[in-house]
């Protein structure tokens, strides 16, 4: 991730996206497709909240 060129040992626990500019089922769409190219929880947590990145940092 790119966090980790300032800090080396930077942990990314998931992705925030903002989906404003997106319908609802298209959000869903883009969350799901970061997600499994990632690995990593992806949500935008405006639209469907923070808990599943809350969980991800719990677990780290």
């Amino acid at each position: 991730p790119l966090a980790r060129v300032a800090n080396p040992a930077c942990e990314v626990a998931g992705i925030s996206i903002n989906t404003q500019h997106l319908g609802a089922q298209e959000a869903l769409d883009y969350c799901a497709k970061v997600e499994a190219e990632m690995g990593l929880p992806t949500v935008d947590p405006y639209r469907h909240g923070a808990v599943r990145l809350a969980e991800a940092l719990a677990e780290l």
